[in-house]
């Protein structure tokens, strides 16, 4: 039997967890899937996963979201989710041989004649099969890319040396050259909060792997945000128990940070930072988990440019240094740079206005 296989579609014509039935068929058949019914079939109808659920947290080391974004969108899998799915299949196959069977005979139906001759061992296809599924990334020598905090870890940094690269920039938007650490913390305590809420970090790396920007937020209790819209919290009173667990629910959050090397601001690279943030409310969207209010310190020129951009509001000056500027993502989504997120639009003004 020959196939044709299509990985560019928005929608699948044939279910593949029925494929096995049409394949009885002598004729040629055309196959064309969605990332969520691929995921969703290998997930939930073959290893009897969650498609959301603290085992990828606690296991893999990856958000216990990180197939929602795919199943709710249908985009190609990202490089951290790619290489998640396959340790997952992997990892449950070797487990039960009755599951190896069924994910082997599912990811046939994607082989090639050619491929089917030559891959014989259920990694080989597993590999092929889920990379098909993949963003292919640009070659390119300046290619910027977006991580977050674990996948970081997984090349080598640890929690301590990235704040450690943190701090260097923030020491590097001060006219003294340092800033005093009552303002930025300490090393210890950013990794408690890392540790807390570790969603609420993306990095930028360049081509060579090195740090060139990146921005968290946290999100705060009540009382916290108060004194933080006020003015009166910085950095080194931020602590675990100001900081609420991000289950199904509405918060308020405090931006930490939202850095970038001096070469950068004027290439894509600012956009691509700031779609990233965007990208993380849209995935706590589809996962229940919205945010109200948003509260930023503009410690510098620069920080108080980027919260005009934004469309933030200034508040009133900071206690110690700087202004404290503030808005609402339901109004910030009404911004120009906003306008393709046409579906977070639609889920927050579903939540806001039930």
């Amino acid at each position: 039997m020959q196939y044709t296989y299509f990985f560019n579609c928005t929608y699948c014509t044939i279910v593949l967890k029925n494929y096995i039935i049409n394949s009885k068929n002598k004729e040629s058949v055309e196959i064309m899937i969605s990332t969520s019914d691929f995921l969703t079939t290998i997930l939930k109808d073959i290893l009897g996963l969650p498609l959301v659920g603290d085992i990828y947290e606690k296991v893999y080391k990856v958000s216990r979201n990180i197939f929602s974004i795919y199943i709710g969108t249908n985009k190609r899998l990202g490089k951290r989710a790619t290489n998640a799915l396959k340790k997952i299949i992997l990892h449950e196959i070797k487990k039960d041989e009755n599951k190896k069977v069924q994910i082997l005979q599912f990811m046939n139906a994607f082989l090639s004649e050619k491929e089917k001759q030559t891959l014989k061992d259920a990694s080989s296809i597993v590999e092929i099969v889920v990379s098909k599924y993949t963003k292919q990334p640009k070659q390119s020598n300046n290619e910027i890319e977006i991580v977050g905090i674990y996948e970081l870890v997984n090349r080598g940094w640890t929690l301590e040396s990235y704040m450690e690269e943190c701090f260097k920039f923030w020491d590097s938007i001060t006219e003294t050259g340092l800033m005093p650490d009552e303002h930025k913390g300490f090393v210890d305590q950013w990794v408690g909060l890392i540790k807390q809420q570790h969603d609420n970090y993306k990095i930028l790396l360049d081509s060579h792997g090195q740090m060139i920007g990146f921005w968290d937020f946290l999100a705060l209790f009540d009382d916290a945000f108060s004194k933080a819209k006020k003015g009166q919290l910085v950095d080194a009173d931020l602590s675990v128990d100001i900081m609420p667990v991000m289950i199904p629910g509405t918060y308020n959050i405090y931006v930490t940070s939202i850095m970038l090397k001096d070469e950068y601001r004027k290439s894509l690279a600012f956009q691509k930072l700031l779609f990233s943030i965007i990208d993380t409310i849209e995935e706590y969207a589809l996962n229940s988990i919205f945010i109200d209010e948003v509260c930023a310190w503009a410690y510098s020129d620069s920080g108080i440019a980027l919260s005009k951009t934004l469309g933030l509001t200034y508040i009133t000056e900071h206690k110690e240094h700087g202004k404290v500027y503030c808005g609402r993502v339901i109004e910030l989504l009404n911004k120009p740079f906003c306008s393709k997120f046409t579906m977070l639009k639609k889920l927050y003004l579903d939540h806001f206005q039930s």
